[in-house]
């Protein structure tokens, strides 16, 4: 509905956004921050979709994806919604690859909002002309070599492949020239430069998907960087950079055991969050995958263990009492629920923890609680066999866990006739969006993680042919059961990492890379 003071009528914000080259981690924070509170976002294909997770649930999304030869929606249109959406008194960002100033059109939108009287905020990102250059390792300015650089778009007009009236002048300058969506025009950029007085010699590279994991760089000359270019099918997004710094590689020399690997991760965002990490620690590049978000259900089994340990009468006197983790989820659900019934932590004195994992058992330390179990096999079964050892009959046993968790240990320890709480407090729901737009990055990527059987069947459904369509990638997965669900769709060639931890999934992939160079 419009906001409204009374009977009138009030104008919404339209606030134009930097998302910077590409790569999501490079907008701005305030770019971030107005992201998780717009009504609407407005966007193109220039900025990361994977910045749309951060809008609110009940934001509408509208894609005007424009592109080289391929406009579903002319300017003047974009304008219009701009328009529309701020006059029926929304918050809208409207998201533009790079900086909305630098060959963004950035300036044609705020005339159409000022025509109509609408407040506007401009928020810069960091442009292509810079970002890209800089991740091929390209100083665009370096004393003795370039004092200035040029930025200069490769078409100046929708659908037409001209360029700049005064590429002779262009041509004759001395700093670094960069241009911006030239990639379809380059064999007229390299005859405009050579008619202007640029000798064939003069070193040129061409950075196609600058600062995300499908990066490429190739590199020529005036003289050999068209066929390069029509060799290596470079493609838009690409910028071409023009000078004497293109013989500088300023690329990491240490790049790390995974430099040039790109590992997708399924999941949550948390387990993307904590595998990514891990991953660009070791020079690869992290793909999301997680389409997966964690939804607190009710369990009446739950809810009265909350209530017995909010009057503090859990723990009956000879017995012991038992909560046992199976994922970090699992975790952090339950001091969630905790919290929101306001219970004492104090109350947690006298009750025992068991992890399934090294990883588990960090995420039960970050809310304060030492685990006064870790199995040494980090399996559900091994888990299962040596925590029975464990216990003595009288004991109780809580084990919270998601819905479609597995009853494997409860089932184990039953038949020891060890009194076992079994409390669903969680489940995985999908985000068919996310998924749908993952799917479009999966030939990125050499290494596919899963941890667990919903992502793993999640992912599956999606796909028309799972095992055709997977077989150039190595699967990796945390968990026999998550295994055996891929099993159950006929992969049986995977990566089991031997514990229920990101740190030891990076650690799989590692080795699995290093296996391959000695082959």
């Amino acid at each position: 509905e419009n906001r409204r003071l009374g009977d009138l009528k009030m104008n919404g914000k339209v606030f134009l956004v930097g998302a910077g080259p590409g790569e999501m981690s490079l907008i701005t924070k305030r770019g971030m921050d107005l992201l998780a509170c717009c009504q609407v976002v407005v966007f193109d294909r220039l900025a990361s979709e994977e910045l749309l997770d951060l809008v609110p649930e009940n934001c509408r999304k509208i894609d005007v994806g424009k592109r080289v030869g391929n406009h579903p929606f002319k300017q003047n249109e974009i304008n219009e919604i701009l328009v529309r959406e701020a006059l029926n008194g929304y918050f809208v960002v409207r998201l533009k690859g790079g900086d909305p100033f630098v060959f963004g059109r950035g300036g044609e939108e705020i005339l159409a909002l000022r025509k109509e009287k609408i407040d506007y905020e401009v928020v810069p990102g960091i442009s292509s002309a810079i970002a890209v250059p800089q991740a091929a390792g390209i100083s665009i300015t370096h004393r003795g070599v370039s004092q200035s650089f040029h930025v200069i778009t490769g078409h100046t007009a929708e659908g037409e492949e001209t360029l700049p009236s005064d590429m002779e002048q262009i041509a004759k300058l001395n700093g670094t020239l960069i241009f911006l969506m030239g990639v379809g025009n380059i064999g007229n950029i390299v005859k405009k430069l050579v008619d202007g007085g640029k000798s064939l010699n003069t070193p040129v590279a061409a950075v196609e998907n600058g600062s995300l994991p499908s990066q490429r760089v190739v590199r020529g000359t005036l003289e050999t960087i068209e066929k390069i270019i029509k060799k290596e099918n470079i493609h838009s997004p690409a910028v071409i950079v023009v000078g004497d710094v293109v013989n500088l590689d300023f690329s990491s020399e240490n790049r790390g055991p995974l430099s040039g690997v790109s590992v997708g991760i399924t999941g949550t965002r948390q387990m993307y969050q904590k595998l990514a990490r891990e991953i660009l620690m070791m020079g690869g590049r992290a793909v999301d995958f997680a389409y997966s978000t964690v939804e607190s259900i009710k369990n009446d089994e739950f809810e009265l263990f909350l209530e017995h340990l909010a009057c503090n009468n859990v723990k009956n006197l000879g017995q012991s009492t038992w909560i046992a983790f199976t994922s970090g989820n699992a975790v952090e659900e339950f001091f969630k629920q905790v919290k929101e019934k306001q219970i004492d932590h104090r109350r947690f004195g006298e009750l025992l923890f068991a992890t399934i994992g090294e990883g588990t058992a960090r995420k039960l330390k970050a809310y304060g609680y030492m685990t006064d179990f870790i199995p040494d096999c980090h399996t559900g079964e091994g888990f299962a066999r040596e925590f029975v050892e464990l216990l003595k009959e009288g004991d109780r046993v809580y084990l919270p866990r998601g819905k479609k968790g597995s009853s494997k240990l409860k089932d184990y320890l039953e038949s020891y006739r060890i009194e076992v709480f079994d409390m669903a407090i969680y489940d995985l729901s999908l985000d068919q969006y996310k998924m749908e737009h993952s799917l479009e990055c999966i030939n990125e990527v050499q290494y596919l993680t899963f941890a667990s059987g919903s992502a793993v069947d999640s992912l599956m459904k999606m796909l028309e042919n799972p095992k055709e369509e997977l077989k150039d990638k190595q699967l990796v997965v945390i968990g026999e059961p998550t295994g055996k669900a891929l099993e159950e769709w006929g992969i049986k060639d995977f990566l089991i990492a031997k514990d229920c931890d990101a740190k030891w999934m990076c650690e799989k992939i590692i080795e699995n890379r290093e296996n391959k160079w000695k082959d």
